[in-house]
């Protein structure tokens, strides 16, 4: 668990706990199996269907009722399910380019296609290229704490990423084998991506996406020098 991620608060008595009906004991069931399975998908469908079978009772008592069922890790296990949930609609964040079939090169020609700049890739349509599945899908109490939980790992992935490009400057760069800058191309604008969508979400401050706003656009730089465009 990141440390700088904020979990949102649990009931503090008890007493506010009503007597689990059916649908509640049958969702906690489902967590508990989904949490045992390590399924990140599966957590999160238990989760709202926990919602749904008492949608008047408060988050935090939700999140208690989890908790008792599985233990004090309860709710830093949903976040971070929530947080990896991946986008159904693609690989990865992309797709196959259709103007050269996932191939990098024009049909019939010895040309990269200019339409994915020969990395026989695009962004997926449907999660901007971020393979996260939509962020509105994670429940509100959730939102700020799966949010912060992605920050760290975008974080992590862009210090990796430089410490890497700080490697391969100028000419180690336009040498690279065409498969690793394929590799290297994808990751970087999945990367690219993640810090876009996070300076769209209002559970951070404005500043701060600002910020990773700035970083998303400088990161066109590399990604143009390994493309050759």
């Amino acid at each position: 668990m990141d440390m700088q991620t904020e979990l949102p608060p649990q009931a503090a008595d008890p007493q506010q706990l009503a007597p689990a009906s059916e649908k509640v004991s049958a969702a906690l069931t489902d967590l508990k199996q989904a949490v045992r399975a390590k399924q990140a998908e599966a957590i999160c469908t238990a989760y709202q269907q926990l919602k749904e079978a008492n949608p008047s009772s408060a988050a935090a008592v939700r999140l208690t009722l989890a908790t008792q069922a599985i233990g004090s890790a309860a709710v830093g296990i949903i976040v971070s399910a929530f947080a990896h949930r991946h986008c159904f609609m693609c690989q990865h964040g992309a797709t196959p380019c259709r103007s050269c079939d996932g191939t990098g090169t024009l049909p019939g020609e010895d040309l990269s296609c200019p339409r994915c700049s020969g990395t026989g890739t695009r962004p997926c349509t449907f999660c901007n290229g971020t393979a996260w599945a939509d962020a509105e899908m994670a429940p509100r109490e959730l939102r700020r704490a799966v949010t912060q939980m992605q920050l760290g790992h975008v974080k992590e992935e862009l210090r990796r990423a430089t410490e890497i490009l700080c490697t391969l400057k100028g000419k180690s760069l336009n040498t690279l084998p065409a498969k690793q800058r394929r590799s290297a191309v994808h990751w970087l604008r999945k990367i690219q991506a993640r810090l876009a969508d996070l300076s769209l979400r209002d559970e951070l401050p404005a500043e701060q996406r600002g910020r990773l706003a700035e970083d998303a656009e400088r990161m066109d730089v590399c990604i143009d020098r390994l493309t050759g465009f």
